[in-house]
């Protein structure tokens, strides 16, 4: 479909795409996009890409063709001719989106040669390499004979020539002297450590076996049995918490800490309590329903 116009001096012509005839006949019939969905059963998305030629996001000719015929359908427009503006333009965009990737294909078959030719040059220039690597071992070790060959020179001519007789019994004589000189040296030490009177070193000051027994404390055991639920709290002589919680019935503690051991009972009546394994009577210590006492001193 096309408009023209016309005048004495100029005459301009305007092609509707295919998405503009749609878009036209729908507001001409004050229809909205959500009721044109609703009646074709298809997402608002979809008549929008139909309305602006955008064919690509229709899942394919086949699915977009079938789109665009129920729309026309719908808008009772001249179906033949709107599919075969269709047809037109459904061709012109894939060469549209398809020449890009030819032009990439084709320089892409262009940089083959340059990347052989890099190939190429590359295993040339590691042939090379593996070709020189003997040659510079075989210079090392020439450099290494060398350098042995004149160490041995070097060694040849440090050669010490041995000493004449009346040179030898000069450095005998001389030697006898010198440890005659030490020996006479050692003796005289010996005389000065014999006349050295050592004193006695202070006796160290070590406790006795009972002595260490009486400093050490040993750890108490308590065992507390509940009943019922109970809160408890027990510290240690070193100010330790060994617990501060809520115990449920059924439960069973036992605590370690160095003695006297300071208990606190929470609904004391539900629990019973035993220190070394003998069971204790606490009933003289609750009042209230709470307990407080000592355990490692005389109650």
């Amino acid at each position: 479909m096309s408009e023209t116009k016309s005048d004495d001096s100029t005459t301009v012509e305007t092609v509707l795409t295919v998405g503009h005839q749609l878009k036209q006949a729908r507001e001409a019939k004050k229809i909205t996009i959500s009721e044109v969905a609703a009646q074709l059963r298809l997402t608002k998305e979809s008549i929008t890409y139909l309305e602006t030629n955008q064919w690509d996001k229709l899942h394919g000719r086949a699915y977009a063709r079938g789109y665009l015929s129920s729309y026309v359908n719908f808008l009772a427009l001249p179906k033949e001719e709107l599919l075969a503006a269709f047809n037109i333009e459904y061709k012109t965009e894939e060469l549209v989106q398809t020449y890009p990737q030819k032009v990439t294909a084709q320089n892409q078959s262009r940089l083959v040669p340059f990347l052989l030719v890099g190939i190429v040059f590359i295993v040339i220039g590691f042939s090379y390499q593996q070709w020189q690597a003997p040659i510079e071992v075989k210079s090392e070790q020439q450099v290494e004979v060398m350098k042995e060959e004149e160490a041995v020179d070097a060694f040849s001519s440090s050669v010490v020539e041995p000493l004449s007789e009346p040179e030898s019994e000069q450095l005998s004589i001389e030697s006898r002297e010198t440890n005659v000189d030490i020996e006479q040296h050692v003796s005289d030490e010996s005389v000065n450590l014999d006349e050295h009177v050592f004193e006695p070193q202070t006796q160290l000051n070590i406790p006795s076996e009972a002595e260490t027994n009486e400093l050490v404390v040993e750890n108490v055991v308590i065992e507390l049995q509940f009943i019922e639920e109970s809160w408890v709290e027990v510290v240690d002589a070193d100010g330790l918490v060994l617990v501060n919680k809520i115990m449920t019935a059924g439960k069973k503690l036992v605590l370690s800490g160095r003695p006297p051991l300071a208990v606190l009972l929470g609904h004391a009546a539900g629990v019973t309590v035993k220190y070394n394994d003998e069971k204790i009577d606490i009933e003289a210590n609750i009042k209230a329903d709470v307990a407080r006492f000592s355990l490692g001193v005389t109650l």
